[in-house]
C-alpha cells in the first residue's frame, strides 16, 4: 500500500513539474516579437507618439487612419498582433476588430503595461 501511495505522489509531482515547465517555456510578447512571430501596433495618434515616453521602435502606427487596410494586408494571420495605446481602451477596441477579422490579437494595454512587459520605448525623430 505504501508503494502505491508513493507512486501516486511521484506521479502528481511529475505532472506538476511538467505543467510548471510548460508555463515557464511559454514565450512572452517581447520574445514573440523578437522571433518574428508577432507584431506590435500602436493605436495612438501620431502626435501622441512624438512625446515621452514615445513608442515601441518596431511598432506599426496609425491603425485608425486610412492606411489600416495596407497595414492589415502586411500582417500574416499566422502572426500575433499585440496592440497598445495610452491607456488600453483604444487598443482593446482594435483587438476586438482584429479578432472578428480572423487575426490572432492581444491587447497589451497602456504605455505603462508595455514598458512593464519589457518593451523599449523611444521618441521617433
Amino acid at each position: 500500500m505504501l508503494f502505491v501511495a508513493l507512486n501516486r505522489i511521484a506521479l502528481v509531482a511529475a505532472v506538476s513539474l511538467t505543467s510548471l515547465s510548460q508555463v515557464a517555456a511559454a514565450a512572452t510578447p517581447l520574445e514573440r516579437v523578437k522571433e518574428g512571430k508577432a507584431v506590435v501596433v500602436d493605436v495612438r495618434e501620431t502626435s501622441e507618439t512624438q512625446k515621452a515616453p514615445g513608442m515601441v521602435p518596431t511598432s506599426k502606427i496609425k491603425p485608425n487612419s486610412p492606411e489600416l487596410k495596407d497595414l492589415l494586408a502586411k500582417i500574416s494571420k499566422d502572426q500575433i498582433v499585440y496592440a497598445y495605446c495610452a491607456g488600453g481602451v483604444r487598443s482593446g477596441k482594435f483587438v476586438e476588430m482584429l479578432l472578428q477579422k480572423g487575426y490572432k490579437a492581444q491587447n497589451l494595454g497602456g504605455i505603462s503595461d508595455v514598458s512593464q512587459a519589457g518593451f523599449t520605448m523611444v521618441i521617433p525623430k
